[in-house]
């Protein structure tokens, strides 16, 4: 056998058969519980945008005082 893998060989590829049973087994989250991670996250990200855009303005605006001064 290869040093790469040791003696157990290379690990076994699923077969289609297999990949369906993974499918179909597969669990999804509640849509109520998806909506409200959703809201979450898309909550987060406009206060971190918001916090970005004030630090850049007060930097456009510091510049500008000191230029005008």
């Amino acid at each position: 056998m290869s040093k790469i893998y040791g003696s157990s060989g290379p690990p076994p590829y699923a077969t289609n058969e297999e990949l369906r049973t993974i499918n179909s087994t597969t669990m999804h989250p509640e849509s109520s519980q998806l909506n409200k991670n959703e809201w979450i996250d898309t909550t987060i990200l406009v206060l971190k945008a918001s916090i970005m855009i004030l630090i850049m303005v007060a930097a456009i605006f510091g510049n500008l005082l000191v230029i005008v001064s």
